[in-house]
């Protein structure tokens, strides 16, 4: 998020790189998430933070096509 906001307000290509290397991690993460419905609280849990990390991740990406005027 802190790279986000820098590029955001500063528009500058070393925070959208640094941004883009956060992404793909945080995406890998994110996909190694089972989302496969299980009736176990943990594994809830976990299927949440998933879905959450991906609505995250698509949400900056708008943000991040929209400073970009894409």
């Amino acid at each position: 998020m802190t790279e986000l906001e820098k590029y955001l307000t500063t528009a500058s290509s070393e925070n959208l790189l640094n941004y883009y290397n956060y992404y793909n991690r945080l995406q890998e993460i994110s996909n190694q998430i089972s989302r496969t419905l299980e009736y176990d609280n943990k594994l809830l849990i976990l299927m949440d933070i998933g879905n959450m990390l991906d609505e995250l991740l698509r949400e900056t990406d708008k943000a991040v096509l929209a400073k970009r005027g894409g």
